[in-house]
C-alpha cells in the first residue's frame, strides 16, 4: 500500500508539474495575444495614417494639376501677347525702314538737285 501511495504521490506531482507547465504556456500565449493585439493596433493606426496621407497626396495632386492648367493657360495668353507684340514690332520696323529709304532717297534727290543747281549757276 505504501508503494501505491508513493506511486499516487508521484502521479500527483507529475500532474501538478504538467499543470504548472500548461499554466506557463497559457500565460505565454496570453502575453503573445496581448503583444499581437498591440501589433495589430499599431498596424491599424499605421494603415489609417497611410490612408490619410494618400488622401492628402491625392488632394495635393489635384490642386497641383489645377494650378498647372491655370499656369499653362496664362502661358498661352502670354505667348499670344508676345506674338501680337512681334507683329506690331515687325510692322513698325518695316515702316521705319521704309521711312529711312524715303529719307535716303530724298537726300540723294536733294544732292542731285544741288549739283544741277551748281552746274546751272556755273553755266550762266
Amino acid at each position: 500500500m505504501n508503494s501505491r501511495i508513493v506511486s499516487l504521490r508521484r502521479g500527483v506531482e507529475e500532474l501538478e508539474s504538467r499543470v504548472t507547465c500548461l499554466e506557463e504556456q497559457v500565460d505565454q500565449e496570453a502575453l503573445l495575444g496581448v503583444e499581437a493585439h498591440h501589433v495589430l493596433k499599431n498596424a491599424n493606426r499605421h494603415a489609417q495614417e497611410l490612408t490619410f496621407q494618400a488622401e492628402e497626396d491625392r488632394n495635393n495632386t489635384t490642386r497641383m494639376m489645377e494650378r498647372v492648367a491655370h499656369l499653362q493657360d496664362q502661358l498661352k495668353t502670354y505667348a499670344a501677347h508676345l506674338e501680337d507684340a512681334k507683329q506690331v514690332a515687325d510692322a513698325n520696323l518695316a515702316k521705319y525702314k521704309q521711312a529711312e529709304r524715303a529719307r535716303d532717297l530724298a537726300k540723294d534727290l536733294s544732292s542731285i538737285r544741288e549739283e544741277r543747281a551748281k552746274t546751272a549757276s556755273r553755266r550762266e
